[in-house]
């Protein structure tokens, strides 16, 4: 019988790239150093495609979708988009649905 993976204790969500973005990875990094398990679920930027991998002690979980300059309406259509990946995400992995805390960087 395969061995349940346990949840994470903090899941960060941030409609950017990381570790580029210093607010998202420095609450992370943090949140690291506090909670066993910390994952921060970002989009997937063209210097790194793997959709999974590890900062530190941070799990990155890298969603398809870039951030683009446009107009308000774009930007509007690109996070829902985001919001609606990060959903299904939560819904299919349980890891996710059972952290304890869930920061969402704005």
């Amino acid at each position: 019988m395969p061995r349940a993976r346990r949840p994470f204790d903090i899941v960060h969500i941030a409609h950017t790239s990381f570790p580029d973005d210093p607010r998202p990875r420095r609450e992370a990094m943090v949140a690291a150093e506090t909670a066993e398990r910390v994952a921060i679920v970002v989009l997937r930027d063209g210097r790194d495609p793997r959709p999974v991998g590890h900062y530190g002690r941070v799990a990155v979980v890298r969603l398809p979708g870039r951030r683009r300059r446009g107009s308000i309406g774009k930007y509007l259509v690109e996070y829902t988009d985001f919001i609606l990946r990060v959903h299904a995400l939560f819904r299919r992995d349980a890891r996710f649905r059972k952290a304890r805390v869930v920061h969402v960087h704005t």
